[in-house]
C-alpha cells in the first residue's frame, strides 16, 4: 500500500479506503475489527475538518505500522510514541507502544471515545492546537512523559489541486 500511496497518488480517486459518510468506519487491525466513530456531518461543507472522519492517509499508515511491526522492521511494543491528530494511535497503541493521543480541542471527545471502545486502557488524551506555523509545545509531550518520544505519528490527507 505504501509503494502505492507513494508511486501513484494522481491516479487514486480521494477516500478509496475510508467511508467518510458513515457514522463508524470498521478497519481490521492487529487481529481486531476496529470500529471508529465518525461525525460526518461535522464534515459536510466544511473544509479543513479532519478529526471527524477517518482519511485514507489513517488507513495506509495504520497498515504500515502493523505491518512493519510484525516484519520486525519497526520497534512498536513499550515505545514512547504521540499521534499528532493521525488517528494511528489506536493501531500504536495494540501493537504495545505507549501512546500519547492529541487531537484539535473540539475532537478530543470524539478521540477518548474511540480510544475507549477500541483500546481501553488509560491512554493520556491532550489536546493540541497546529496551524500555518506548525508549532509544538514541547512542554506539552514533558508533561506527559518526562522522556521525548520516540515515534511520531502523523499524516495528512491528500486532497486535489
Amino acid at each position: 500500500m505504501l509503494l502505492w500511496g507513494l508511486g501513484q497518488p494522481a491516479s487514486h480517486r480521494p477516500n478509496a479506503f475510508a467511508r467518510q459518510g458513515l457514522p463508524a468506519f470498521p478497519i481490521d487491525a492487529c487481529g481486531r475489527r476496529l470500529t471508529l466513530q465518525q461525525q460526518p456531518s461535522s464534515f459536510r461543507g466544511a473544509s479543513g475538518v479532519t478529526g471527524a472522519v477517518v482519511w485514507d492517509s489513517t488507513v495506509v499508515l495504520a497498515k504500515f505500522l502493523e505491518h512493519a511491526a510484525d516484519g520486525g522492521l519497526l520497534s512498536v511494543r513499550g515505545a514512547r510514541a504521540v499521534d499528532l491528530g493521525a488517528g494511528c494511535g489506536l493501531v500504536a497503541a495494540l501493537l504495545g507502544a505507549r501512546v500519547v493521543p492529541t487531537d484539535l480541542p473540539d475532537r478530543v471527545r470524539l478521540l477518548r471515545k474511540n480510544l475507549e471502545e477500541n483500546v481501553g486502557g488509560s491512554a493520556t488524551v491532550a489536546e493540541l492546537v497546529w496551524g500555518d506555523e506548525y508549532e509544538v509545545d514541547p512542554e506539552l509531550l514533558l508533561r506527559l512523559d518526562p522522556e521525548p518520544p520516540e515515534l511520531v505519528l502523523g499524516s495528512d490527507p491528500w486532497r486535489r489541486p
